[in-house]
């Protein structure tokens, strides 16, 4: 008698007992039914509104897509500018001693060509406005004349000194060996210096 009080108070009947778990769910007078139905709805509503705010897969834009591995292309125009500097570095040698200057000036008496030496150094804003005209100059005479420069500050300046020259860009022309002219390399000097150079390549012929 007080177990049957007890189980009438908590609403628990006898045949509850043999009933399983899921049958309880699915509804078989369970105090509990209504917990799970609103325990599921509230997932499932939750599911709904997360498809709502969910943003749709894109394609990454090719413009933030890493680029592909190896060499980049070279345009036309870049592949020409470096071939020009390619032929102005071998157009124009440097000289760093007194025996490059001797070899240079003995090559000039052998093979009859003038010999062109510049002196600049890379701190005067002269030498470095005129140094573009000098390389043009030295690829389009390249093949009948010798380009050569030298760098007239820290060790250079001795050299420079003993070939007479103080001012900066100045330019020798040595014919057969022996000095033939010099004469400043600056810009408003190139025209008259260029004279000069196609002077003495006409005594030379």
């Amino acid at each position: 008698m007080l177990l049957l009080a007890v189980t009438a108070r908590v609403g628990f009947s006898p045949g509850m007992a043999c009933v399983g778990r899921g049958q309880a769910r699915a509804g078989y007078g369970s105090p509990s039914m209504g917990l799970y139905e609103s325990f599921w709805d509230e997932e499932a509503s939750f599911a709904q509104r997360l498809e709502k705010f969910a943003f749709p897969v894109q394609e990454v834009p090719q413009i933030l897509k890493s680029p592909p591995l190896g060499v980049p292309a070279i345009s036309s125009q870049r592949r020409k500018y470096l071939a020009a500097t390619q032929r102005s570095k071998s157009a124009v040698r440097d000289l760093k001693t007194q025996a490059e200057i001797d070899d240079a000036l003995q090559a000039c008496r052998a093979t009859g060509r003038l010999a062109v030496i510049k002196f600049y150094s890379p701190a005067c804003a002269t030498c470095i406005a005129s140094a573009p005209k000098f390389r043009r100059l030295a690829v389009a005479h390249s093949a009948v004349h010798d380009f050569y420069q030298i760098n007239a500050s820290a060790r250079g300046k001795a050299l420079a000194e003993a070939c007479g020259v103080i001012d900066l860009p100045t330019a020798q022309i040595y014919a057969s060996g022996l000095l033939a002219l010099t004469h400043s390399v600056a810009n408003k000097e190139f025209r008259n210096f260029e004279a000069g150079l196609s002077e003495q390549a006409s005594v030379e012929l």
